[in-house]
């Protein structure tokens, strides 16, 4: 029975990655990891961020103030760029997917162990 199930996991994994919605899922991301603006300003945010954190830790309220507005500014930039809008509605749209997949797995199983 394990051998059946790793066989039609094997199947399924196939088909996820010839699907269209993962397709158009991983064209985004690369979309993204490869345009430098992005890449640079997602910098610039981890590195506003860990100033918060840094200047929370050692009682700076003013610097850590200012750097959670830069990090705020940053982050509205980024949210509004339109790739990163794409890759959220295809991430969406994977998601989707993966959740109704694993809905009739769960269905599956849940009915074969009424039956047994």
């Amino acid at each position: 029975m394990e051998q059946t199930v790793e066989q039609a996991l094997v199947r399924v994994l196939a088909l996820l990655e010839k699907n269209e919605n993962i397709l158009e899922y991983k064209e985004a991301e690369q979309l993204i990891n490869l345009h430098p603006q992005l890449s640079k300003l997602e910098q610039q945010l981890k590195n506003a961020n860990q100033s918060v954190v840094q200047f929370s830790h050692y009682g700076l309220k003013n610097a850590e103030e200012q750097k959670k507005q830069e990090a705020e500014a940053l982050s509205v930039t980024f949210e509004q760029a339109p790739l990163v809008a794409l890759y959220r509605e295809r991430l969406r749209d994977a998601d989707e997917l993966l959740q109704e997949i694993f809905s009739k797995i769960e269905e599956s199983v849940n009915q074969d162990e009424r039956e047994n």
